[in-house]
């Protein structure tokens, strides 16, 4: 069991509540990027059946890159949720969390790019 201190310092407490907002964000991101990315999987395997007028019209690269980036930012979403029970739990930042959500962002920009000029 961690040591909880009596008498949290105001960075701690700054600290765990940034944890609870990661978990709250992370969990909203990582739960809507499953429900689109299954509502997108309908839309291209089962087209004019879902009651909508959605169709899929993208290239077999696109929607390869488009779920790559879903699946990016899902793991975003888990890292943040990581990374706040952290925060929750010790109070501390995580700076090897930071850094890959600072990578994932990254990776996140390229694809987006990469979507963008294949849209041309």
């Amino acid at each position: 069991m961690p040591n909880m201190e009596t008498n949290p310092t105001p960075e701690t407490k700054s600290n765990r509540t940034r944890g609870w907002l990661l978990i709250v964000i992370g969990a909203m991101l990582s739960l809507a990027m499953a429900a689109i990315s299954f509502f997108l999987w309908r839309a291209i395997h089962y087209p004019g059946q879902s009651g909508g007028t959605s169709r899929w019209t993208g290239s077999t690269e696109m929607t390869a890159r488009t779920f790559q980036l879903f699946g990016t930012v899902f793991i975003f979403g888990l890292v943040c949720v990581a990374t706040g029970i952290f925060q929750v739990r010790t109070g501390r930042r995580n700076g090897i969390a930071v850094a890959l959500l600072l990578l994932l962002v990254g990776l996140m920009i390229f694809l987006g790019n990469q979507i963008m000029q294949l849209a041309r």
